[in-house]
C-alpha cells in the first residue's frame, strides 16, 4: 500500500431510509475509501449504492429462512481489490435479526469489520459474550462491482 492515508467510515445507513442519493452524496463529499455498512437494506439497494458511489459491495450471504445481519463493507473501485470476505454470526441470538460481523480483506494487508451490536433485547446479550473466534461461517458471501 503507498503512503497516502486511507478514509474509513462506518455507519448504519437504516435500511437507506434517508435516500441513496442522499447517502451517495455523504460517501462522495468525505472521500470514503472503504465504508463499513450497518442495515443496509435490501441487496437491490445496497447494489445500487455501489454502483452510484462506484464501490465493489461485499454482503453478507443468503440466509433463507433466517433473517440476514444485513452487514456490508464497500470499498471503493481502484483502491484495491478485495482477498477474502466471511460472516461470523453471534450466537445464541434472533432468529429474525441476527446480529454478527461481516470481514473482509483488502490488499496488503488492510484488514475490516462491520459489526452491529445491540445495547437491548434478546441480541445484547449475545453480543458481549461472543469472540471473532465463535461460530464463524467462514469466508461466504459475495462482491459484487468493478475489481
Amino acid at each position: 500500500m503507498s503512503s497516502r492515508s486511507l478514509r474509513i467510515a462506518t455507519w448504519n445507513v437504516h435500511g437507506l431510509r434517508g435516500g441513496l442519493e442522499n447517502t451517495a452524496g455523504v460517501v462522495h463529499a468525505e472521500g470514503v475509501d472503504i465504508l463499513l455498512v450497518q442495515e443496509s437494506g435490501s441487496r437491490r439497494r445496497l447494489r445500487a449504492l455501489g454502483r452510484t458511489v462506484g464501490m465493489i459491495v461485499c454482503a453478507d450471504p443468503w440466509a433463507f429462512p433466517r433473517g440476514r445481519i444485513q452487514n456490508a463493507i464497500l470499498v471503493r473501485a481502484g483502491f484495491g481489490s478485495v482477498l477474502s470476505h466471511g460472516l461470523q454470526r453471534f450466537s445464541g441470538g434472533s432468529f429474525l435479526s441476527p446480529r454478527g460481523m461481516l470481514f473482509a480483506e483488502v490488499d496488503e494487508g488492510v484488514s475490516v469489520a462491520s459489526v452491529h451490536l445491540a445495547c437491548s433485547g434478546p441480541n445484547a446479550r449475545t453480543t458481549s459474550r461472543s469472540s471473532p473466534g465463535r461460530s464463524r461461517d467462514r469466508w461466504a458471501g459475495s462482491c459484487s462491482g468493478s475489481t
